[in-house]
């Protein structure tokens, strides 16, 4: 029986963003396509933008009170309780006529969970002439993926073949899955960095998931954007919310985050969905140590001091940690290259300038879709990006 799919669009204060966004959805063609906007108590701005469509597919719902962004995603799965979830964020998108293929393709496998590359778009005035405007990774290939053997390689920072399933663009749920996690604490999400925590909360739920090379999704970076913002060493409105804490195995000290590290939100993120895969960790506390401070790029001296108090509350051995930077710093700098090297070939880009438009997320969508049913010479892409980066 056909289920149906829900995309939904956690959203604050991004009407600009947004109008985009949904023009992506709704231009699918999707005949048991349903969208949700939960806005996150927003000015009059975006419930006007979602009214102006006069979808009836649309569905608005508003918090009523500001939300910290995982209460906010929460609140939004809550008005989903059937059939197939995708999330996007509010200035990401759809490539155009992806959506419906890609779900059939998971509905033929019998599983219950996707995870796909996203193309990356870059909105106007958001970076140098020297990064793509939008990339698009052109692959095909579509495998089963052994969920523990994922999770592992992410936990040993082996960069996986496989991107995790998870609540957030690029990935497809049942709304089975959400459930099964919920029924087990009453709530789905125990991090206050959401997307991530569901990759694990997802995994320890389902066994095997699909992984396709081939993009359905957009993932988009704006001015708006939360990502770049975390990972700096600075207040931002973000960590001003009523916030899920942080596991008491991640002590915060001065700086009253660990977003300064991603090792360090996906250790934690993993350590807080322990109870749905029994408590394994999969890593050691002294590997974490290494891993975080040969990875962490700014505020040294900050994080250094915090790995002292990491060490000290876990009893571990400081200084053979800080011995192991170089060691596992080249490690990680090898994986990164090997990985940049890959995404060069697999990808086609297209920059400021070029003559495909890409003003917006939805004319992203547009081109994406064109680039995929005649994908250009990988050759000439590849000469043209690093003409860009080094002439």
């Amino acid at each position: 029986m056909t289920q149906p799919i829900t995309v939904v669009i956690p959203t604050r204060e991004r009407a600009d963003t947004l109008r985009h966004c949904l023009e992506t959805v709704v231009a699918q063609n999707c005949d048991r396509l349903k969208i949700l906007v939960s806005d996150n108590a927003s000015s009059p701005a975006t419930r006007a933008v979602v009214e102006s469509f006069g979808d009836a597919r649309i569905r608005y719902a508003n918090t009523g009170q500001r939300l910290s962004m995982a209460h906010n995603y929460e609140f939004a799965l809550s008005h989903v309780d059937t059939g197939w979830i995708v999330m996007l964020g509010d200035d990401d998108g759809l490539v155009a006529g992806r959506l419906e293929p890609t779900v059939a393709l998971l509905e033929d496998s019998g599983l219950r969970a996707l995870s796909s590359e996203t193309c990356f778009y870059n909105w106007p005035k958001v970076v140098s002439a020297r990064e793509p405007a939008l990339t698009v990774p052109l692959g095909s290939a579509v495998e089963t993926v052994r969920s523990q053997d994922a999770v592992a390689d992410i936990l040993r920072v082996v960069r996986p073949k496989a991107r995790l399933p998870q609540t957030y663009t690029g990935g497809i749920i049942h709304a089975d899955v959400i459930r099964a996690a919920r029924a087990k604490d009453g709530s789905f999400f125990r991090s206050q960095i959401p997307d991530i925590y569901s990759s694990f909360a997802i995994t320890a739920t389902v066994e095997r998931f699909v992984y396709s090379t081939a993009p359905f999704a957009i993932a988009g970076r704006s001015s708006h954007s939360i990502g770049a913002a975390l990972f700096k060493l600075e207040p931002n409105a973000f960590l001003e919310e009523e916030l899920i804490p942080f596991h008491v195995d991640f002590p915060l000290g001065d700086l009253a985050t660990l977003s300064f590290s991603m090792p360090a939100i996906q250790f934690e993120c993993h350590t807080q969905a322990a109870f749905l895969h029994h408590g394994q960790t999969g890593v050691s506390k002294q590997r974490m140590l290494e891993v975080i401070l040969a990875n962490t790029k700014t505020g040294r001296a900050e994080i250094m001091a915090w790995g002292r108090t990491f060490a000290a509350l876990h009893g571990l051995d400081y200084d053979a940690a800080v011995q192991r930077i170089a060691a596992v710093r080249h490690e990680s700098r090898l994986l990164d290259g090997w990985r940049s090297a890959r995404n060069l070939i697999a990808c086609a880009r297209l920059y400021e300038g070029d003559p495909m438009p890409l003003a917006n997320v939805r004319e992203a969508s547009e081109t994406a879709a064109a680039l995929l049913a005649d994908p250009p010479s990988r050759m000439l892409s590849v000469l043209k990006t690093l003409k860009r980066r080094y002439v």
